[in-house]
C-alpha cells in the first residue's frame, strides 16, 4: 500500500479531530479511563470514569473518530512543555534530554490509547504521519514517545524512523525512550509532494474533515 492510498483509506474510516473545548477533552479523558484503566490497568480507576493529570493543561488533545459508527475508537495528546514526564526515566547526562533543547521545541505523545478492534498497523503508520504533520504545524522539531521494544521493532518494519535514545526500565512492563523528528515522521509521504506546508494540507485534509451528513 503506498503512502497516498494509506491516507486515503484511512480519511475514508477514521476522522482525527484536534479537541478544542472542554467537552472534547473530556471524551479524551473518558477513553483513556477505559483503556488505561479498565482494560489495562496501568493507572487506577476513577469515580468518575475520566483519566487525567497536571499535564492535560499542557497538551494538545485528539480523538480518532470511526466514521461508520461515530465513535471515538482512539486518543492521544501532543504535551509540549520542558518538564515532560518521561524526562524522569532519562538519565540527565543524555545529550538528548528534553531540558538540553530549546523550550517548546520538543513534545511527548503521550496516552495514546486505542480501542482492539481498532488496533492495526495501517492506523498506527497513519497515526505518526500525522502526529509529524501536527507537530512541524506547531514549529516542534519532533517527538519522544515510551514504548515497549515490540511495538518500537514493528513500527520500524514498516518504515517509521524511531530512535530508542534511553536504557529500558520498567513501566507497566519493560519501556523505553524513543525519538522520532518530524522530518522522519514526514519522510514517507515528503517523498511523494515534498515539504512544501500547502502541499501537505491538501493531502492530510480529508482525513481531517467531518461529511455533513454526518455533523
Amino acid at each position: 500500500m503506498t503512502v497516498i492510498n494509506l491516507i486515503d483509506y484511512i480519511s475514508a474510516n477514521y476522522i482525527f479531530v484536534i479537541c478544542n473545548t472542554s467537552e472534547l477533552i473530556h471524551k479524551c479523558k473518558e477513553l483513556r479511563h477505559a483503556i488505561y484503566c479498565e482494560e489495562k490497568n496501568w493507572e487506577p480507576e476513577s469515580t468518575s470514569r475520566i483519566e487525567e493529570d497536571e499535564y492535560d493543561s499542557k497538551s494538545v488533545h485528539y480523538l480518532i473518530v470511526c466514521r461508520s459508527t461515530q465513535k471515538p475508537v482512539a486518543t492521544f495528546r501532543l504535551i509540549i512543555s520542558n518538564n515532560l514526564p518521561l524526562a524522569k526515566y532519562m538519565n540527565p547526562d543524555n545529550i538528548l534530554h528534553p531540558k538540553k533543547v530549546q523550550l517548546n521545541s520538543v513534545c511527548e505523545i503521550s496516552r495514546f490509547s486505542i480501542v482492539r478492534e481498532h488496533r492495526n498497523m495501517k492506523l498506527l503508520n497513519a497515526f505518526f504521519l500525522l502526529v509529524g504533520f501536527e507537530a512541524a504545524k506547531r514549529g516542534l522539531v519532533g517527538a519522544y514517545m515510551v514504548m515497549e521494544k515490540s511495538l518500537a521493532t514493528r513500527m520500524i518494519k514498516s518504515n517509521i524512523n524511531v530512535q530508542q535514545i534511553s536504557d529500558s526500565f520498567m513501566l507497566n512492563g519493560s519501556r523505553s525512550i524513543y525519538f522520532t523528528s518530524a522530518a522522519d515522521a514526514l519522510k514517507s509521504i515528503s517523498a511523494v509532494v515534498g515539504f512544501e506546508l500547502e502541499k501537505l494540507e491538501e493531502i492530510f485534509k480529508p482525513v481531517f474533515e467531518v461529511e455533513l451528513s454526518a455533523a
